[in-house]
C-alpha cells in the first residue's frame, strides 16, 4: 500500500493491483472504498472493439463476453493483478503508472498503460488520470462508453443522490437514484441518468459519504449490487456504485485524459464544493483543436488520432448520425447553432438534432435542416432552432444526420456551437 493523507482525509493505492485506490476515509472514519474482487476499488477502465476481444484465439470469460476490449487497472477477472511500472509518493501527491489487465481474459495484459496522478486538498482528492493506447489492431471501432472512473463503496453508503432538474445550481432538491443490478454485463445492469450539476455521491443512512464530481461528463452509471443493503465492508459481496461516463472512439494510439473529483463529506459540503468550482452558464462549443471533444458517429469514423483542428469524416454509405456529448444548457441562452464545415457530396443533406432534458433519444420533431452545399469548401453555416416549438427548456444533447451519403463522401467541421451566432441584424458576438 501507498498512503496520502491530510488532517481531513487518507487515500490508499494498492501497488499489488496497478495502484488501484482500495483505501479512502475520514481521519477517524471508516474506509469506503470496496474490494471482494479486481473489479470493485475505484479504478480506471476503458472499451472498445472487437467483440468479443479474442486475442491470439484466447476466450474471454462467457458472463464477461460481451465486454470486448476491456483493460482494467486494478486486474483481471481470473486474479491477476496489473503490474506497477512506476510510482512516486510525496506525502500529499502520489503518482503511479500500471500496465493494465484485460478484465474478461486469463492473464492478458492489455497493450497500453495507464497512469493516474492524485492530490489531496482537504476533503477532496483531486484524481487526474490517462490512457496511452499502443495496440496493434489499428481499425477505428464505434464510440463506447467509459467509466471516468470506476468508483466503488461499501455496502454501508447504499444511497444515491444526484440532482436531476433544469434549474442547476440554484439549490434545487436532490433526486435519490434507488437501482438494483439487473442482469449480465451486456444487460445494461446500473441505471443511468444525466445531471447538469456534473454529480453525484453515495451517501450513509446519516447523510455523509462520497460525492464523485466529473469536469467531463453529464451523464452517471449507478446502482446498488447485493442483497443487504447499508452494511458491508471493503471485502464483503455486496457495492454501491457510481461512474461517470462519456461515450468516446478509443484510437489504437490515443492519449486519452480525464479529471474528476472525489469529495468526503456530508451531502451539504459535496453539493457545495461543485457550486464553487463550476461555472454557472455553460454554452456548447466544440472546437476540435487537440480531441474530439466527446463528439462520436455511427455510419461514419474519421482520420484517426492525433485530432488537429478539425474532424475529417469519412462516410460508410446511406445514413449517419454525428453525436455531440451529453451536456447542458437552456434553450433560451442558445437561440442559434454555428457549424463550420465543409461537405464533399452530390447527394447528402444534413439536419441539427437536438435533445432535451425529458427525451429518451433523438427525433426527426426536433430537428431542423442545415443547407449545406457539398462542394468541399468550409463555409459557416448558422442554424437557428430557437424556431421550433420544440426547442425549449433544458437541451442535453446535439448531433448531426447525414442522409443519403455514398461511401467515401466526406465532412469536415472546424467549429460546432455557439461563439459567433450571428445576432442583433447581423453583428457577431
Amino acid at each position: 500500500m501507498s498512503y496520502i493523507e491530510n488532517d481531513r482525509i487518507k487515500l490508499g493505492v494498492d501497488l499489488n493491483v496497478g495502484g488501484a485506490v482500495t483505501y479512502l476515509a475520514e481521519k477517524g472514519g471508516d474506509n469506503l472504498i470496496n474490494s471482494t474482487d479486481w473489479g470493485r476499488q475505484i479504478q480506471m477502465s476503458f472499451y472498445s472493439g472487437p467483440i468479443p476481444f479474442e486475442p491470439n484465439g484466447k476466450k474471454p470469460m462467457g458472463f464477461w463476453r460481451g465486454l470486448g476490449w476491456n483493460p482494467i487497472q486494478a486486474g483481471d477477472s481470473y486474479a491477476h493483478g496489473s503490474k506497477v511500472v512506476e510510482h512516486r509518493n510525496e506525502g500529499d501527491k502520489l503518482y503511479v503508472k500500471c500496465v493494465p489487465m484485460q478484465w474478461p481474459l486469463n492473464n492478458e495484459p492489455g497493450e497500453c498503460t495507464f497512469e493516474c496522478w492524485y492530490e489531496l486538498e482537504g476533503n477532496v482528492v483531486k484524481g487526474r488520470y490517462k490512457l496511452n493506447n499502443s495496440r496493434s489492431d489499428k481499425k477505428q471501432y464505434p464510440g463506447r462508453n467509459q467509466e471516468l472512473p470506476a468508483v466503488y463503496a461499501n455496502g454501508r453508503w447504499s444511497r444515491i443522490f444526484t440532482y436531476l432538474g433544469d434549474k442547476p445550481f440554484t439549490g434545487a432538491p436532490l433526486t435519490e437514484i434507488a437501482h438494483l443490478w439487473k442482469g449480465g454485463p451486456t444487460n445494461e445492469p446500473w441505471g443511468r441518468w444525466q445531471t447538469p450539476e456534473r454529480w453525484a455521491a453515495m451517501v450513509d443512512r446519516e447523510g455523509r459519504g462520497l460525492g464523485v464530481w466529473s469536469r467531463q461528463a453529464t451523464e452517471f452509471n449507478g446502482g446498488y449490487f447485493g442483497t443487504v443493503v447499508g452494511e458491508g465492508g471493503a471485502a464483503d459481496l455486496q457495492t454501491n456504485y457510481l461512474g461517470p461516463v462519456r461515450r468516446e472512439i478509443i484510437d489504437h494510439n490515443i492519449e486519452y485524459e480525464y479529471s474528476t473529483h472525489l469529495i468526503v463529506g456530508s451531502l451539504e459540503e459535496i453539493r457545495q464544493y461543485v457550486y464553487e468550482k463550476t461555472p454557472r452558464t455553460v454554452s456548447p462549443d466544440y472546437l476540435f483543436k487537440h480531441s474530439r471533444d466527446g463528439w462520436v458517429y455511427d455510419g461514419a469514423t474519421d482520420s484517426g488520432w492525433p485530432i488537429r483542428d478539425e474532424l475529417d469524416i469519412r462516410f460508410s454509405g446511406g445514413d449517419a448520425m454525428l453525436a455531440g456529448p451529453p451536456d447542458f444548457w437552456l434553450a433560451q441562452d442558445v437561440p442559434g447553432i454555428r457549424i463550420k464545415a465543409a461537405l464533399l457530396s452530390e447527394n447528402a443533406s444534413c439536419a441539427l438534432l437536438w435533445k432535451t432534458s425529458k427525451d429518451s433519444g433523438f427525433s426527426d420533431a426536433r430537428s431542423k435542416s442545415v443547407d449545406m452545399i457539398g462542394d468541399g469548401v468550409s463555409r459557416d453555416y448558422t442554424v437557428e432552432p430557437s424556431d421550433c416549438p420544440a426547442y425549449q427548456g433544458g437541451i442535453v444533447q446535439i448531433a448531426l444526420k447525414i442522409k443519403s451519403a455514398a461511401p467515401g463522401d466526406t465532412l469536415k467541421i472546424d467549429y460546432v456551437g455557439l461563439s459567433g451566432y450571428p445576432c442583433n441584424k447581423g453583428e457577431i458576438k
